[in-house]
């Protein structure tokens, strides 16, 4: 059952705003290339639901779906990312948490 309190979580977003987040994230994405790859971080991983495994995407894959979905299309198609070190990749939290902090000296 939904509580009132948690019936705004599922409206729909506008589309300026979600076109802001993108925004925000695309700028992210750069900036952990610029920062988390030189140290070795190659991109971020995610849990998938669906297959039960963790998946891992290189910065330039994430780099490309995010100006995809500023352009209005699909996600393009991609490989897996080979020769997959789990420690090299980070959650997107991580990552945006990292670069705030550096922001923040």
């Amino acid at each position: 059952m939904i509580e009132d309190d948690d019936a705004g979580e599922f409206l729909p977003m506008d589309v300026e705003e979600t076109r802001k987040q993108v925004e925000m994230s695309l700028d992210y994405a750069y900036q952990c290339l610029k920062i988390l790859a030189p140290m070795g971080i190659r991109g971020v991983s995610a849990w998938c639901e669906s297959c039960e495994i963790e998946h891992y995407y290189d910065w330039d894959i994430v780099i490309r779906n995010l100006k995809d979905n500023l352009a209005g299309q699909p996600a393009s198609p991609h490989e897996p990312a080979v020769d997959v070190d789990p420690s090299d990749y980070r959650t997107w939290d991580y990552c945006c948490g990292f670069i705030d902090g550096c922001s923040q000296r």
